[in-house]
């Protein structure tokens, strides 16, 4: 099964803090139901349409999938 959510995404910025965090009740409704259907085969995708702005890239970089964890570091035989 296939879910697309559309919808905005929001930004909240707390001046008090200089902290700013992402998302809104679609956002976070389709990162959810993904979590929950990856068990389940349920694909879920998220549209929306964002601006050039500094904070629309910024909530871009923030949604990009994480970069995959590096190696192990290879184990090696020191003879002395």
């Amino acid at each position: 099964m296939r879910i697309v959510f559309f919808g905005e995404a929001l930004v909240e910025i707390n001046h008090s803090t200089k902290f700013s965090t992402y998302g809104g009740d679609i956002p976070n409704t389709a990162l959810y139901l993904a979590r929950l259907g990856q068990s389940r085969s349920i694909s879920v995708s998220y549209a929306t349409a964002v601006g050039t702005d500094k904070l629309s890239l910024s909530l871009l970089a923030r949604w990009q999938p994480p970069p995959p964890p590096p190696p192990p570091p290879r184990k090696r035989l020191i003879l002395v």
